[in-house]
């Protein structure tokens, strides 16, 4: 392949090795060359250079290959936690941040330039100063915390109910280093719960005052008022509405108005 053709091949994102091959170049040509992109130069009093050469850069060229490939895996998962709607952040075991995401922003109110460098304490509420360090003891014993509800503050002061998962990060021997935390934000659904709990509470605590008649009640054969617990007569209705929810309406039925309004209920008959 000659070098403009080899030119041709890197504008179209080609990565293919180029090794000069001459009788008659000069080392400074050679230098410009290498300069240029050329990945290595042999002299043709010296073929037995190429050989070796050649295999050297093929796997060169697998290396690059293969690092081009991982950068792009490492750029699309960056894309991904940054556009996540969950707090992703990753810290030292010490507490430090090192990296802060758009979902963490938008959650606690910080931004990336707010936040990293600066202590995760600053999201804890006073009366949590023993969370962190509790978490970073538990990560040192090799556990793993999932789905930890919590509160954390926002920039704006106010506090907001979480959900954080807490997976520990380690250096390549091994070594617990850091910590990387995915948080969502519970809030609305922490209130919801509380609400419906509320009006269970609510309707436990009415049912509890529900009043109800049981046992004998004394009643008067003739007036049918009954006698309450201090011995005083009342009418049926008054007693039933001051031990239960019950309430009264009145009518009158047909066998009492044949006895009473005879002639309006042959008068309707008639109708």
């Amino acid at each position: 392949m000659g070098w403009s053709r080899w030119h041709s091949t890197r504008k179209r994102g080609l990565d293919i090795p180029f090794i000069s091959v001459s009788g008659t170049i000069g080392e400074d040509i050679a230098v410009e060359m290498m300069k240029a992109g050329a990945h290595d130069y042999v002299m043709k009093d010296n073929l037995t250079r190429l050989g070796p050469a050649i295999q050297r850069e093929i796997l060169t060229a697998q290396e690059r290959q293969k690092r081009r490939h991982a950068e792009a895996q490492l750029e699309h998962l960056a894309t991904i936690v940054d556009s996540s709607e969950d707090a992703i952040i990753s810290e030292t075991l010490e507490g430090i941040l090192l990296s802060w995401n758009h979902g963490a922003t938008r959650i606690y109110g910080y931004t990336a330039d707010e936040m990293i460098g600066h202590s995760i304490k600053v999201l804890l509420p006073p009366y949590r100063p023993d969370e962190v360090s509790e978490i970073y003891g538990k990560l040192r014993r090799g556990e793993h915390i999932d789905r930890f509800e919590t509160v954390r503050l926002r920039k704006d002061g106010k506090a907001i109910d979480v959900s954080i998962t807490i997976s520990a990060v380690s250096d390549a021997e091994g070594k617990i280093v850091g910590a990387s935390t995915i948080a969502r934000d519970i809030t609305e659904r922490r209130q919801q719960e509380n609400e419906r709990l509320r009006l269970i509470e609510e309707l436990t605590d009415a049912l509890t005052h529900v009043k109800t008649l049981s046992g004998l009640l004394p009643i008067c054969a003739w007036c049918k008022k009954i006698r309450d617990d201090q011995g005083y007569w009342q009418q049926v209705e008054a007693y039933v509405k001051d031990h239960s929810q019950a309430d009264f309406t009145h009518g009158i039925c047909p066998d009492c108005l044949k006895r009473l309004y005879p002639a309006y209920q042959a008068r309707n008959q008639g109708n």
